[in-house]
């Protein structure tokens, strides 16, 4: 497989939200914010943040390898942790079949990307021939 770095990735992502849903509006990119808890402080750090079109939070992931368990957790961490409201993707590079086989809660959605990206990119290279 080919590696693609995620920063590339995240950049192409925050220009084709539309993948995902209609209306989906890019709010930043490698957001941060801070999760203090009584005995420590945590930075945590979302690859792209973005709103759907109810006005949404929507915190996208982006793992080229989707370990099921790390992965999963670590967005319902970033996601119980956000201040407001908010759902999140995990946009993967490799076919997530065992995070697809446990049940992840309805606001938590699982999305192959590597076709699509990669065809845009295809299409890039031949348009600039």
């Amino acid at each position: 497989m080919r590696k693609h770095p995620e920063k590339k990735i995240e950049n192409w992502l925050k220009k084709n939200l539309e993948l995902f849903e209609e209306g989906m509006q890019f709010i930043k990119q490698q957001y941060r914010y801070v999760y203090i808890n009584k005995d420590f402080k945590k930075y945590i750090q979302i690859d792209i943040l973005a709103k759907d079109k109810l006005g949404v939070y929507v915190i996208i992931e982006i793992k080229r390898i989707v370990n099921a368990y790390t992965l999963d957790e670590q967005l319902k961490f970033y996601m119980d942790k956000f201040p407001y409201y908010c759902r999140g993707i995990i946009a993967s590079f490799s076919k997530p079949y065992k995070l697809l086989r446990q049940k992840l809660p309805s606001n938590i959605s699982v999305w192959n990307i590597k076709e699509k990206y990669n065809a845009q990119r295809q299409n890039v290279k031949q348009t600039n021939m």
